[in-house]
């Protein structure tokens, strides 16, 4: 699992937030279902994964038609 960094606002907080221990306003966490809880009580998040990107499909080469004489 990835691991994320949280700071607070105050860079002496201790105590602790959705049961993740702050020290001296910063902590870490695996889960990334924390992330949006922690930047709606205003948290600054680290490490946050990289949205996902559809993926893309390889191009395909298209044959050549020659034209026949005549046509």
């Amino acid at each position: 699992m990835a691991k994320y960094t949280v700071k607070s606002k105050s860079k002496g907080f201790k105590g602790s937030r959705l049961g993740i221990p702050f020290i001296q306003g910063v902590a870490s966490f695996e889960d990334e279902k924390l992330i949006p809880h922690f930047e709606e009580l205003g948290y600054t998040v680290e490490g946050k994964p990289e949205p996902k990107q559809a993926a893309k499909k390889p191009a395909t080469k298209k044959k050549a038609t020659a034209k026949k004489k005549g046509e």
